[in-house]
């Protein structure tokens, strides 16, 4: 923790607390406890221990409510956060193959193989079909043509 927030913290009873509880559901949910139950473990723990007694006391279901809400919007951001890198890393993939492709077929063409052949190893190597195979030999083509 930096030393701010440490300072903050120790004049800020209440940020402070709230910092101890959220630390204590954290921990109930690593140690394999439903999200449910984690909170209302912390809010005993808190209350025994006297970290927002009042407020826990008097507020439980507000207080876990609140909690809960919390932590299923935490759990939907990074939810969408994992979702988003597999899929921007799964376009990678998709994108470094095409170029593969492409590469393999422009140094076929520049061997003079002829496209019969080309196609033929298209599909054994990359499991194209025949109508996929001759898009990436025009395309390749297309390419040379514009290099020159």
């Amino acid at each position: 923790m930096g030393r701010r927030l440490s300072e903050l913290m120790e004049k800020c009873t209440e940020l402070r607390d709230y910092a101890i509880l959220i630390s204590r559901i954290r921990s109930n949910c690593q140690n394999g406890m439903v999200l449910g139950d984690a909170i209302d473990k912390a809010i005993d723990d808190c209350i025994k221990k006297g970290i927002m007694k009042e407020i826990l006391e008097a507020h439980r279901m507000e207080a876990k409510e609140m909690l809960f809400t919390e932590y299923n919007e935490e759990a939907h951001i990074n939810h969408v956060k994992e979702s988003s890198y597999e899929n921007g890393y799964g376009k990678g993939l998709e994108e470094e193959r095409d170029r593969a492709i492409l590469i393999f077929v422009e140094d076929k063409l520049e061997d003079n193989i002829s496209v019969e052949i080309i196609e033929n190893k298209l599909n054994k190597r990359y499991d194209l079909s025949s109508d996929k195979a001759k898009e990436y030999i025009e395309r390749a083509s297309a390419i040379m043509k514009e290099k020159k």
